[in-house]
């Protein structure tokens, strides 16, 4: 395989989020029975409406690529924008100012309280944030994994010079690990690096490669994940599937073309954000629905956010949601199955076993089935599940209605 198809992503297999109920890892909120308060006045937050082009300080909305989830590929090499001091928002030239100033409102707002219920700091979550959109995290670590040859020699990372830069890399069981192996091995490698070790690596990676990219190291670009929230307004979003969380930020609908019911905007960009924030800590390299459990994500996401939660289990099994697939199985609607993820939730949420465990997923470096997949969690999920709470998901699952 060349490096250039390494860049050939199937968006079928790597989606982040919702996206009208399609995929696997969808978590779209779709009302399910929020009830959260009037929105309809509304200050807006202190801004700029810029263009890309204008300065060399400004920033450009990354290329198409999998961080942007399921719908929000529209502001893909965007350039117009509103900033904030937290967030920037791409649109259309086309489209209202106050929509661009409405979606950066919301976040601004609801940002703070986001992290304060996941126990995160925005030192934390910055820290976590990587620098690169995942088609350059992933070939630079598929670079360090299968190696590279100069003058008949088969190089690959630990021969690199990281020591100086102070990220060694632990090569410590590599010599007889098989492909997939390695590639855990560098994936939590890369994972433990904040910004500028990513942008070390990726300056080695650019030393020894033949395959360049153009605008690895500049101050903006497409290859690079803003460093503030990013909202995307994406026409493929409406008053039902209002938000999408995603590894950049998330996906909106355009405030002056539609509204929800229930006025509730602002407690759906609430649970968008835990939803962002899931993505960065616990997997900035794949998607929460490749990694986390949808009862757990959707849970977090729906009782942090102060969402309806059903009063009791009900007989109803929400643990046995391990993908959205899943979802049907168990539950005749979408909206009624989000309370009972929140109840199911609620039996465990601990801030600090939780933030313990989202961090030992993004960490995790053993082996089996990282992918959740068909009602069995991955290896990932449930090592990290097991190390932080009180009880095992095996246990947890099978026992649930005593629980």
């Amino acid at each position: 395989m060349t490096r250039l198809n390494i860049f050939v992503i199937s968006f079928s297999l790597l989606l982040t989020a919702c996206g009208g109920g399609s995929d696997s890892d969808s978590d779209n909120t779709t009302g399910n029975g929020n009830n959260g308060g009037n929105t309809a006045e509304i200050t807006y937050v202190a801004g700029e409406i810029k263009y890309s082009a204008d300065s060399e300080d400004n920033v450009e909305a990354p290329m198409n690529d999998k961080t942007y989830g399921s719908v929000g590929q529209n502001c893909a090499s965007s350039t117009y924008y509103f900033e904030s001091e937290n967030v920037v928002v791409f649109g259309g030239e086309g489209y209202p100012e106050t929509d661009l100033k409405y979606a950066a409102t919301l976040v601004e707002q609801n940002l703070d309280t986001a992290f304060s219920k996941m126990d995160i700091t925005k030192e934390e979550f910055t820290k976590a944030r990587p620098l690169y959109i995942a088609k350059v995290a992933e070939s630079i670590i598929d670079l360090m994994v299968s190696g590279w040859v100069i003058e008949d020699n088969h190089l690959d990372i630990t021969s690199l010079p990281l020591d100086p830069y102070g990220i060694p890399f632990d090569s410590t069981g590599w010599s007889d690990a098989n492909y997939s192996e390695k590639t855990v091995l560098v994936e939590a490698y890369w994972n433990s690096l904040d910004a500028s070790g990513q942008y070390l690596v990726g300056k080695e990676f650019d030393s020894v490669s033949n395959f360049k990219i153009s605008e690895l190291f500049v101050p903006t670009g497409a290859y690079k994940v803003p460093a503030k929230i990013m909202v995307c307004l994406s026409d493929m979003m409406n008053e039902s599937q209002y938000g999408e969380g995603t590894l950049l930020g998330m996906n909106l609908a355009r405030r002056s073309v539609y509204k929800r019911v229930n006025n509730d905007e602002s407690q759906v960009v609430l649970h968008e954000l835990i939803h962002t924030i899931q993505q960065n800590i616990s997997s900035p390299l794949k998607t929460i629905g490749f990694t986390l459990d949808h009862w757990f994500k959707e849970g977090q996401a729906t009782f942090l956010a102060g969402q309806n939660k059903a009063s009791s289990k009900d007989g109803m099994r929400p643990v046995d949601v391990v993908t959205y697939y899943d979802e049907s199985q168990n539950f005749s609607s979408g909206n009624d199955a989000y309370k009972y993820y929140a109840f199911a939730y609620s039996l465990i949420a601990d801030k600090e076993a939780i933030k313990g465990l989202l961090y030992d997923v993004r960490n995790y470096t053993g082996g089996g089935d990282t992918v959740p997949s068909n009602g069995v969690s991955g290896t990932a999920f449930e090592s990290a599940f097991d190390a932080n709470m009180t009880t095992t998901l095996k246990n947890f699952r099978s026992n649930y209605d005593s629980f």
